[in-house]
């Protein structure tokens, strides 16, 4: 059930709903949800609080050691998968499964364990994660190397790790600034709006200059238009079946009327093409 974006920051805020809880239950991610705190409440205290209690809360679940024990080793040594870990435990996501494992490890006084899992994260492949694009991110949600670590679900060592990695660019701006951050919110420094606006500045040159090295090849006018006209028509399908009419998911989408119905026409224009060879028009006779 989808709830007014407003409406679960407010019960975030007030310690009614976790913001993982809020995530799956009202279909927002994570990082959407973190992003809108920043944005409404900047970075008071009360917001820093919410945030740590969140962090906190995500790994907090009681599992009894010897149970915990029984189900690392076996992941460790891949007699089961992870998914078959989580279920075993009563854990619901990767994050707080892969949190557990490592601080399992860590506070075991037997380095054969904390060898293990070491051994085990090294063969895990993240070549599918843009982590220069995840600590360009960081800064701009005011996030930790651990908030990283959590949404991506691996151990923040390996965040760390792979943001070392920054140090070899031929140009050791990107990697100063990153550390600099990294060091500050350690120490729980709050921003000056000023200090903020520099980080902005940074990162807007930085993204700039280094666009295809983190985003890839710059979309074409027509690849824009056909991804904004996907999401028009994605979300009025979500915003009709919480009963919206065709006017308020207009003005919710701040568009018109007619912009959605050429959105929801191309769309189905393009899938028509692509599953048939034939354009929309000849099914009409050509019309």
């Amino acid at each position: 059930m989808k709830k007014d974006l407003d409406e679960v920051l407010e019960m975030i805020v007030n310690g009614e709903i976790s913001i993982r809880k809020a995530s799956e239950e009202y279909d927002y991610t994570r990082d959407a949800i973190r992003s809108a705190l920043t944005k409404k409440y900047g970075d008071s205290e009360k917001l820093r609080q919410v945030l740590e209690d969140n962090k906190a809360n995500s790994t907090t679940m009681e599992i009894p050691q010897d149970l915990l024990r029984d189900v690392f080793f076996r992941a460790m040594n891949k007699e089961i998968t992870l998914e078959e870990a989580r279920s075993i435990l009563g854990i619901k996501d990767k994050e707080t499964l892969r949190m557990k494992f490592l601080e399992y490890a860590e506070n075991s006084e037997d380095e054969s364990i904390r060898d293990l899992y070491k051994k085990y994260m090294e063969t895990q492949d993240y070549s599918h994660i843009n982590f220069r694009l995840e600590a360009i991110k960081m800064v701009r949600h005011g996030l930790s190397q651990t908030d990283i670590a959590l949404e991506l679900g691996i151990s923040p060592r390996t965040v760390s790790r792979e943001f070392e990695k920054f140090k070899n660019d031929d140009d050791p701006s990107f990697y100063r600034f990153i550390k600099l951050y990294s060091e500050a919110i350690m120490t729980k420094k709050i921003f000056t709006q000023y200090e903020l606006q520099v980080q902005d500045l940074f990162l807007d040159e930085y993204e700039e200059k280094h666009y295809l090295e983190i985003y890839g090849p710059r979309k074409t006018k027509e690849e824009e238009r056909i991804e904004m006209e996907e999401h028009l028509v994605a979300e009025e399908k979500r915003l009709k079946g919480e009963g919206l009419t065709q006017r308020q998911i207009a003005e919710r989408l701040e568009t018109s009327i007619s912009s959605l119905r050429r959105a929801r026409l191309n769309v189905q224009k393009r899938k028509l093409l692509e599953t048939t060879g034939k354009n929309l028009e000849d099914d009409d006779g050509n019309r």
